[in-house]
């Protein structure tokens, strides 16, 4: 009995305090992805994207389609996707939201108050159906953020898939010996050497690979008893 009353008023005390109750809605969101989906007259590339990625009933995933230019084929395509998500998943938590498209600024406001006002992370997205203005639209609001998300495009025939995550493409400013660090460390290298190559002391490389390597440019990792460099994905970008 003492056990009980306890409980209960722990859990007064916790759902009271707005603080405390704000971090455990947040932690329990977490678990959840926000999952968006730019959708043209064919699902099969969302249907794909969801088997390769996975999804839980909690998820939520979100269509996007252009504004006033809904058609049957539109409305076919949502109606088998949510087919999809009932049957796979038992329900479908699914959001459509209609974007302006001819207003660029409208459209790209919309989406990124729509990703920031949600709850739900991580955020994946994946841009392989519709217009392409709607497209570019929903990859500046998600980089417009400031979120990490991960995006994904299918090739039009499914032969092919490109991933990679907002930061990565988020713009460094770098100089020339930035560069000519990132170049000569394509291929896995030491510092001793990498300091040789550069013609300068190792101290002053090793404070610029510290400073690449913060920004994602370089990853720096231990071979034995050795430190090695390696321009990370991000980093072969600029060379």
């Amino acid at each position: 009995m003492f056990f009980w009353i306890i409980t209960c008023v722990l859990i007064y005390v916790l759902f009271h305090n707005s603080k405390t109750y704000k971090l455990l809605f947040h932690i329990y969101y977490m678990r959840k992805m926000l999952a968006l989906f730019t959708l043209g007259f064919d699902e099969k590339f969302a249907i794909r994207a969801l088997l390769r990625r996975g999804l839980r009933s909690e998820d939520l995933v979100t269509v996007l389609i252009p504004e006033k230019r809904r058609d049957p084929r539109t409305d076919k395509a949502i109606s088998l996707l949510d087919m999809f998500l009932k049957t796979a998943l038992g329900e479908a938590n699914m959001h459509i939201l209609e974007i302006p498209i001819e207003d660029f600024s409208l459209a790209i406001s919309k989406i990124r108050s729509y990703i920031i006002s949600r709850p739900e992370r991580p955020i994946y997205a994946n841009l392989s159906g519709s217009m392409r203005v709607l497209v570019i639209e929903t990859l500046i609001a998600i980089i417009s953020t400031g979120l990490d998300a991960e995006i994904e495009v299918e090739a039009e025939d499914g032969s092919s898939i490109v991933s990679f995550r907002t930061w990565e493409i988020l713009p460094e400013r770098l100089d020339n010996i930035d560069l000519e660090i990132l170049k000569r460390s394509l291929e896995a290298i030491s510092l001793p050497e990498l300091s040789k190559q550069m013609n300068m002391p190792k101290s002053t490389v090793w404070r610029r690979v510290v400073s690449l390597s913060k920004k994602g440019l370089i990853e720096i990792y231990r071979e034995g008893r050795t430190m090695k460099l390696k321009t990370s994905r991000k980093g072969s970008f600029y060379i």
